[in-house]
C-alpha cells in the first residue's frame, strides 16, 4: 500500500512541476535552468550596441553632475567674508542663498558647506554692527530650512499614512476607508 501512495504523490508532485514549468516558463523552475542555445536568448549587435549607449550615457551624466557639484564646491570656496562692507557681503550672502535653494540633492558635504559658510557671513554683519541686516539673512535661512524640514516631515508622515491607507483600501474597499478615518479620528 505505501509503494502505490509513494508513486502516486510523486507522480502528482511531478505533474504540476511540469503544469508549472509549461505556464511560468523555465524561470520558475525547480532545477533552474538555463538555456544557451536557441535564438530567443540571444542578444543581437544592435541589443548590445544600444546597452553599450545607455551605460555611456548614464556615466556621461554622472560625470556631468560630478562636474558641477565640483564647480559647486569651488564657487563656495571663493566666497570669503574678510570686507568689513555689509553690501559685500549681503551680496556673497546671496549668492550662497541662492545655491542653497539651488541644491535640492540630499549632498551633504556640499549643504553642509554653504550651511556653514551661510552661518559665518551672518556673524560677519553681526561683527560688522548691520544687526538688521543680518537678522534678515538669519530669518532666509531659518525659513530656508525650516521648509526643508518641512516637506522632508510631510513627505514621511504622508508615506506612513499611505502605508496604513493601502491595506484597508485593499482588503475592504474604499467604503470602509471612510469608515476606518472617522474611527481613528473619533
Amino acid at each position: 500500500m505505501s509503494f502505490f501512495k509513494s508513486f502516486w504523490r510523486e507522480t502528482g508532485k511531478n505533474t504540476g512541476k511540469w503544469a508549472s514549468n509549461k505556464v511560468f516558463g523555465d524561470g520558475w523552475s525547480t532545477p533552474f535552468r538555463v538555456h544557451r542555445s536557441g535564438s530567443s536568448n540571444r542578444q543581437s549587435l544592435s541589443d548590445i550596441s544600444d546597452e553599450a549607449a545607455r551605460g555611456r550615457r548614464n556615466r556621461e551624466r554622472e560625470i556631468e553632475r560630478n562636474e558641477e557639484k565640483a564647480r559647486i564646491l569651488e564657487e563656495v570656496n571663493a566666497i570669503q567674508f574678510h570686507s568689513d562692507d555689509p553690501r559685500v557681503i549681503a551680496a556673497q550672502l546671496d549668492t550662497l542663498f541662492t545655491l542653497l535653494r539651488y541644491l535640492k540633492e540630499k549632498n551633504y558635504a556640499v549643504n553642509s558647506m554653504v550651511d556653514s559658510r551661510i552661518r559665518a557671513g551672518i556673524l560677519w554683519l553681526k561683527r560688522s554692527k548691520d544687526f538688521e541686516l543680518a537678522s534678515f539673512y538669519q530669518s532666509e535661512y531659518r525659513k530656508i530650512r525650516y521648509l526643508s524640514v518641512v516637506t522632508e516631515s510631510v513627505q514621511v508622515v504622508g508615506f506612513f499614512i499611505l502605508m496604513c491607507v493601502a491595506p484597508v483600501v485593499l482588503l475592504w474597499g474604499y467604503k470602509y476607508l471612510f469608515k476606518a478615518i472617522a474611527w481613528l479620528f473619533n
